[in-house]
């Protein structure tokens, strides 16, 4: 959802899902840290796969302000291959959003985007 201003007064419109704010955050972000431990900003039964063991925290996937899941990346030359953990099964538009913003990792690391791939998340293990 997104507020904007008419005439004065602030609407909530919908934007589909193509348009929202669709970010690949990376380790250790400072919005990822502030975040409130007992959910909120994420499902709380995927907790354990955003703040791991040993104080790591993942890079995430964030759509909307919200995280949607985790992903990580690995570089061999100048190839650059996503392995993205989505929370919920992907939409069509979230997989051509994940697309765009992977291309842009892949010029900001001087590299060239060899694939994505997605895998479904393990069972939620409750973080003690």
């Amino acid at each position: 959802m997104v507020l904007a201003r008419v005439t004065g007064t602030v609407v909530a419109t919908h934007k589909p899902a193509s348009m929202l704010g669709l970010r690949l955050l990376p380790a250790f972000d400072p919005y990822i840290i502030g975040a409130p431990r007992r959910g909120g900003l994420f499902p709380i039964a995927h907790k354990a796969r955003i703040f791991r063991g040993q104080g790591w925290i993942s890079a995430t996937l964030v759509v909307d302000g919200r995280i949607e899941g985790v992903w990580r990346h690995e570089q061999k030359g100048r190839r650059l291959t996503l392995a993205i953990e989505p929370f919920v099964r992907p939409s069509a538009s979230l997989r051509s959003g994940v697309s765009a913003e992977a291309e842009r990792l892949a010029a900001f690391l001087g590299c060239t985007l060899q694939k994505i791939v997605w895998t479904p998340l393990p069972p939620c293990q409750p973080m003690s």
